[in-house]
């Protein structure tokens, strides 16, 4: 892995999908800061679309990330796990562990902007989930 010096410098970006459908807008959207968006649709929209056939096809490839991502972590590497998060999330921007540990970072690095964008994120996919249904019944099921 190559070594980063500086956050600014070397940060990846999320690639937009080039898609024309709607989870390719939904993503660009998010990635410009304006998370208001209706996260359920948006989450369904990565079913519909052709990103979700490259995410299933580059399974290993996340996985690979996720455990770099970890081991970043445990060594304190900001601006490495900052990269690797945003490679995850040019997969699957509906990994809502990329976008935890995102903001995560972010505030560690004290870059509120992104903190707050990333945070928005996370807790928008996560309250799309758990905020209709309580997962206790097949009637009452989280989607």
């Amino acid at each position: 892995m190559i070594s980063h010096t500086g956050l600014s410098q070397t940060s990846v970006t999320v690639v937009i999908p080039r898609y024309a459908d709607k989870y390719s807008k939904l993503v660009q959207q998010l990635e410009g800061g304006d998370t208001n968006v209706d996260y359920r649709e948006f989450r369904d929209s990565f079913l519909d679309s052709e990103q979700f056939k490259v995410a299933a096809n580059q399974k290993p490839v996340l996985d690979t990330l996720r455990t770099t991502m970890h081991e970043l972590m445990k060594e304190s590497k900001y601006a490495e796990i900052v990269d690797v998060a945003k490679k995850i999330l040019s997969i699957d921007y509906t990994d809502m562990e990329a976008h935890k540990i995102l903001q995560q970072t972010y505030k560690i690095l004290g870059d509120a902007p992104n903190q707050k964008k990333y945070h928005d994120i996370e807790f928008g996919l996560l309250n799309s989930i758990v905020k209709s249904g309580d997962g206790k019944t097949c009637q009452s099921a989280w989607p």
